[in-house]
């Protein structure tokens, strides 16, 4: 028994340093991307600038403007 417990005490151990957030990780903040309205595919090119600055799309504006939210680093996002 005691080998048991010794054996799930090791396994949450671990459990809690995989959940820990890295200290590493660049903070994050959301931006609106505007594009040029004669540009293209809004949907292709947030796509390929998202992937650029290492960011995430969010929600894809193609009525009011043409644009997009980003979520991305400052620096990445400039």
């Amino acid at each position: 028994m005691r080998g048991r417990t010794l054996t799930l005490a090791a396994a949450a151990a671990l459990a809690v340093g995989v959940a820990a957030p890295s200290a590493a990780a660049p903070p994050t903040e959301s931006f609106i991307v505007v594009l040029n309205p004669d540009g293209g595919d809004v949907g292709s090119q947030a796509a390929a600038l998202a992937r650029q600055a290492n960011g995430r799309v969010g929600f894809v504006y193609e009525a009011a403007l043409k644009g997009f939210a980003l979520t991305a680093s400052p620096s990445a996002a400039r």
